[in-house]
């Protein structure tokens, strides 16, 4: 599905190029793509359990590529949320019930606030704690699909295309995102995010990023506790985190 998305960029990338045109709704009303994704997102949190694994990769001209995980389980008002570079941990979240816990790895130091009354809204928190590449699934289970400035869009019964870019063939730039559901909706519970990416860096530099995150929705409990127990050394933060910008 990546490879259809980065092909899809060829021809939804140019102002004058031709994309797709969003089904007409009635009345000649354009279908409203995030109201599409928020029933989605919806229906998976009215789940028992959630379980989100997103893995991708980051290609920036001049630097060695980044290998990136964000896994994030959720039970009842109960959040479990890793990440991961290149195989390390890097940033931990733990909701337990009481409070939100956040643990950042690299620099072996924890730190908590009283967690807030629903999953939505311990979500939110988890967004403004979690480093750049585990923001967008994040802020998806947060109802925040809202990320680019001026989208152009393709809605489908079982996905919705999104989409800001300019130019075209090898010189597109900009961002391609996939939201696909497990039913036609409104019925279809989130299945699958995807995310393609083309950005220039300066001094002819190029960032490239692919993410694909995949749901499901076990029928058991999982099988650890939503606990946070701060590793050997770990120290409490000198205050509360700052928004990470991912570095």
């Amino acid at each position: 599905m990546m490879a259809c998305l980065a092909a899809m960029a060829g021809s939804v990338a140019g102002q004058a190029s031709v994309s797709p045109s969003p089904p007409q709704g009635q009345a000649g009303q354009e279908l409203d793509p995030y109201a599409f994704i928020l029933s989605a997102v919806d229906r998976s949190l009215g789940e028992a359990r959630l379980y989100l694994d997103m893995t991708g990769w980051e290609a920036v001209t001049g630097r060695e590529d980044r290998l990136f995980r964000t896994q994030v389980w959720i039970q009842g008002s109960n959040l479990y949320v890793e990440s991961h570079l290149n195989g390390n941990l890097r940033l931990s979240i733990v909701a337990d019930g009481q409070k939100v816990w956040r643990y950042d790895a690299v620099a072996n130091e924890y730190t908590f606030l009283s967690q807030p009354g629903t999953i939505g809204e311990t979500l939110g928190l988890a967004v403004a704690w979690a480093r750049n590449e585990a923001q967008r699934p994040l802020r998806l289970l947060a109802r925040s699909p809202r990320w680019l400035v001026i989208p152009r869009s393709n809605v489908e019964p079982t996905f919705v295309e999104v989409w800001q870019t300019t130019g075209e063939g090898e010189k597109w730039r900009g961002t391609i995102l996939q939201f696909s559901f497990d039913a036609p909706s409104p019925d279809g519970r989130m299945d699958r995010l995807e995310i393609v990416e083309r950005f220039d860096t300066g001094r002819n530099g190029l960032r490239e990023a692919e993410y694909t995150a995949r749901f499901s929705y076990p029928a058991s409990p999982f099988d650890f506790e939503f606990e946070f127990v701060p590793p050997k050394g770990a120290k409490p933060a000198a205050d509360l985190p700052r928004r990470i910008g991912g570095g």
